[in-house]
């Protein structure tokens, strides 16, 4: 529901939706780092590998 959101949050600009995950995911990990958490090595598939450009309809 929350990517479905942000989906149509960032409609007009697909881009900018990359750019805001790419920062939530680096923030994500400094926070695990920081916290000497071992790192999930699948930050990238959560973050941003469901965000790829969809063709136009």
């Amino acid at each position: 529901m929350a990517r479905e959101r942000l989906l149509e949050e960032y409609t007009a600009y697909p881009s900018l939706l990359k750019i805001y995950l790419a920062a939530q995911m680096y923030e994500a990990f400094d926070d695990l780092a920081a916290d000497e958490q071992s790192l999930p090595l699948n930050l990238y598939e959560r973050f941003l590998a469901w965000a790829r450009s969809r063709p136009s309809v």
